[in-house]
């Protein structure tokens, strides 16, 4: 589901999928509709700001801010 607020995207989401893995990734290998809209995702773990080159984590739920990084593969800035 993505909640459109004065013309920035927030997201929400399941971080990780039934098998455990993460749907937050460095990457993306599906087709873009568009680039960079997305400004913070809302997840069942934690609260991800998303900027033009990082990921800062604003707040974590029941998950240390290292299981986080483990658990997703992805390095989050300071």
């Amino acid at each position: 589901m993505t909640l459109t607020m004065l013309s920035r995207l927030h997201d929400l989401l399941s971080l990780f999928t039934r098998d455990g893995l993460s749907k937050l990734v460095e990457e993306c290998t599906y087709p873009l509709t568009g680039r960079r809209c997305v400004g913070r995702i809302y997840s069942d773990y934690a609260i991800f700001e998303l900027g033009a080159a990082q990921v800062r984590v604003r707040a974590t739920y029941g998950i240390s801010l290292d299981e986080l990084r483990i658990r997703t593969g992805i390095r989050f800035a300071h």
